[in-house]
């Protein structure tokens, strides 16, 4: 099973993702995510409960995420980035941070 969403250059912001994330916890069987947040208003609030909600998605095996040019800072690059550990089934991630205001902190 796949979810392939894109909210590229929309309004979405923190709100928004927070639903969306909150809703995919219960997607259990997911095998691959696809989510495209470019250029939206998403920040750090956005990327943790995206980073949360992947934890319980056990079925896992692709992931793809991209927030160039958002708002996403350190705290939201950690969150993504712990998010998956554990996710025995995964095979590939893919994230993009490019034009954020991830630093040092973040990219550890």
């Amino acid at each position: 099973q796949k979810i392939d969403m894109n909210f590229g250059g929309t309004r979405v912001g923190d709100d928004g993702i927070t639903a969306i994330a909150n809703g995919l916890q219960a997607l259990n069987q997911l095998r691959q995510i696809d989510m495209n947040f470019e250029k939206t208003r998403v920040g750090d609030d956005g990327a943790i409960a995206v980073g949360n909600a992947l934890r319980g998605l056990h079925q896992l095996q692709q992931i793809t995420l991209s927030f160039r040019d958002t708002k996403v800072g350190d705290d939201g690059a950690i969150a993504i980035a712990h998010g998956p550990q554990g996710l025995q089934q995964l095979q590939h991630i893919h994230m993009n941070f490019d034009s954020t205001s991830v630093g040092d902190d973040g990219a550890n």
